[in-house]
């Protein structure tokens, strides 16, 4: 019993030099990190209306084409408009956010069906901090009849579809 009771002893003293020496050794390592994201923003910067036009046909009243802009949105309306008729309205978008950022065109309103709208010069992308500008070109089909529905609203607008990874 003597000698159990001694290898025990012997064991625990054992073990106990054991941790002693491997906390001695051992040395802990902590890493403390911060991340901070970026954010994106598109607006219009600018839109420029289009002045009253001059373009009449038989006798019909001046196509008035006006802008309104809010933020990431512009509405056109086209007032008196006429077959073939077609206006130009150039725009500038800007990324005031701090990533790059890719774009798409939508409608928030879309426009009647006899009326084509292109973007020509739509940016695909637009840099941190940065503008890219375009053209919208509206034009009325051959077959619309002058001035039958009144005027004529739609909204457009810039949507974010994708960050850099």
């Amino acid at each position: 019993m003597k000698k159990i009771g001694i290898i025990i002893l012997v064991a625990v003293l054992t073990l106990g030099v054991l941790g002693a020496a491997y906390a001695a050794w051992g040395q802990d390592l902590f890493i403390n990190g911060t991340v901070s994201t970026g954010h994106y923003a598109v607006s219009f910067k600018s839109v420029t209306p289009p002045t009253t036009s001059n373009d009449t046909l038989a006798g019909l009243t001046a196509v008035k084409a006006t802008t309104t802009v809010a933020d990431d949105t512009v509405t056109i309306t086209i007032t008196n408009a006429f077959p073939n008729y077609s206006v130009a309205i150039p725009y500038v978008i800007q990324n005031t956010g701090t990533v790059p950022l890719g774009v798409e065109v939508s409608y928030v309103t879309p426009p009647p069906s006899w009326l084509a709208v292109d973007n020509i010069g739509a940016p695909a992308n637009v840099a941190a901090s940065n503008t890219a500008s375009g053209t919208i070109i509206l034009t009325c089909d051959g077959t619309t009849t002058p001035q039958s529905s009144g005027p004529v609203s739609f909204s457009y607008k810039f949507a974010t579809t994708q960050s850099v990874p």
